[in-house]
């Protein structure tokens, strides 16, 4: 009798999260899967890959509030490495406690790096330190390059402003994990970017 109760259960669980996805029942979603839908609706795609663009960012900018920076604290450590990108991005123009929640992300992936996460460290680090617009600028791909610039990931930069992007982000690491190889690059909305493979 056990047995059938929960297959029933079992039944009735699968078939309301069927009914969900289908759109013919709805369940309220947390905050976080709100902010999350948020994401993945506006995501943009370059070479036919998903990725993070700046209408991903406006949409999670405007539908963020200060209440929000504990769950944009967890979204850093997202899976989704979109989502995780985004939310660095939005956290570097919400203040102060915003800012502070970037460079303690940042001390914590020094710590314990992991190269499926170059792509998170690099947007935390970006977001952080402000970067010359020129330096990022482009026309074409081949406007475009990556270089390495420690802490085991590649920064995207115009091949005419590497030097200067040399000198400008130069960092000390607290550990030294060589970095995996060197991403594509190229020109998404006329900013030089690393083209996300997932």
């Amino acid at each position: 009798m056990r047995i059938k109760k929960l297959i029933y259960f079992v039944l009735f669980i699968v078939g309301v999260y069927i009914l969900r996805g289908c759109g013919l029942i709805w369940i309220p979603y947390s905050r976080y899967d709100q902010l999350k839908s948020v994401v993945s609706r506006h995501v943009g795609y370059a070479h036919m890959t998903r990725g993070m663009n700046a209408n991903t960012i406006e949409a999670l900018k405007r539908e963020v509030t200060a209440a929000d920076l504990p769950l944009l604290a967890k979204m850093l450590n997202d899976h989704d490495v979109v989502a995780a990108m985004t939310a660095a991005n939005v956290l570097g123009g919400m203040g102060e406690e915003g800012r502070k929640i970037l460079r303690n992300e940042r001390e914590e992936l020094n710590r314990n790096y992991n190269p499926s996460r170059g792509m998170v460290y690099s947007a935390v680090v970006e977001t952080i330190m402000s970067i010359q617009k020129e330096w990022l600028a482009c026309e074409s791909d081949t406007d475009c390059t990556s270089i390495t610039m420690g802490c085991s990931y590649w920064q995207p930069v115009n091949k005419q402003y590497i030097e200067q992007m040399k000198s400008a982000r130069t960092m000390d690491c607290i550990s030294t994990t060589k970095e995996g190889p060197q991403p594509a690059s190229g020109c998404v909305n006329r900013v030089c970017a690393n083209i996300l493979v997932p």
